[in-house]
């Protein structure tokens, strides 16, 4: 009896407790469940919730909209009208527009150096070669106490000796008998007048007649229209060389201008990121910007 008894005790007891433990457990749950669910709704209240979230924004998806590097237009004018191509680079142009400007800058100095020394060694050798096969004539020494004057050291085959022989004993060119003048230094003006003019012919050493172009002088005009030829090369290409600074220059304007407006049209963003909604839960969250 007293077995039996303390068996249904027992059991009782059991029943008891146990009800009580799952109604007790049932009840925790609950209560847990509820804590999560309120503390989840605190936390997207939260400060640290907006911070965490506008920190995203900002350092990882926005950057094109509020953080983009300005390109002066200015500068960019300024540095490639330097430099052809330096402006391109400052502007974020592809690294084959600023090199084809600045190779063409080296291309227009290297052909004017080039043509520079090309006319130069021209020069040099066409002066030489005048100095060879013309002769203007020696009239120091003169005896002006007789008419017509004395010349001793005149050779009648060079320019003045052929001006004394054909107008009465005059050696000079600078009267109105003649329409162009001779300079009294060997200048550019005197070497090019030598060539082009009829009237210093007879100057030449196989000169024929004072209408004839003879060989020596042919040559010798030839020389110098090549020389001046690579001289004018030269300074055409000086000029070539600004053309490609200025359009450079604007270039590189156009460009950074261009890179503004392609930043600055870009107004709009959209973000979709997975944030904390409790500490077992996420939950997608959109956030769209416009800039103004």
């Amino acid at each position: 009896m007293r077995k039996v008894t303390a068996l249904i005790f027992m059991l009782v007891m059991f029943l008891y407790l146990s009800s009580g433990a799952i109604e007790l457990e049932s009840s925790q749950f609950e209560l847990n469940v509820e804590s999560l669910k309120s503390g989840g709704a605190d936390y997207l209240e939260s400060p640290e919730f907006f911070a965490q979230e506008e920190a995203f924004d900002f350092e990882e998806n926005n950057k094109s909209i509020y953080e983009y590097k300005y390109k002066s237009p200015k500068k960019a004018f300024l540095y490639s009208l330097m430099i052809p191509g330096l402006g391109q680079k400052y502007a974020g142009s592809g690294i084959i527009k600023s090199a084809l400007f600045f190779v063409a800058e080296i291309g227009m100095w290297g052909g004017h150096f080039s043509n520079q020394s090309k006319g130069d060694d021209k020069t040099i050798e066409f002066k030489a070669y005048a100095d060879s096969y013309w002769t203007e004539g020696d009239t120091t020494g003169g005896d002006y106490g007789v008419t017509p004057p004395i010349y001793p050291n005149l050779d009648p085959d060079t320019y003045r000796g052929w001006i004394r022989d054909n107008y009465d004993g005059t050696v000079n060119d600078d009267t109105t008998l003649f329409t162009e003048h001779l300079p009294s230094t060997k200048s550019q003006q005197y070497y090019e007048m030598i060539g082009k003019y009829q009237q210093f012919a007879a100057g030449w050493d196989d000169f024929i007649d004072d209408t004839t172009v003879t060989a020596h002088r042919s040559y010798y005009m030839d020389m110098r229209k090549t020389a001046n030829d690579y001289l004018d090369n030269a300074k055409n290409f000086i000029t070539f060389s600004i053309v490609v600074h200025l359009v450079s220059a604007f270039d590189a304007a156009i460009s950074a201008n261009r890179h503004n407006k392609q930043i600055a049209d870009d107004t709009w963003s959209v973000n979709a990121v997975m944030k904390s909604y409790t500490a077992t839960e996420k939950i997608p969250v959109i956030k769209i910007t416009h800039r103004f």
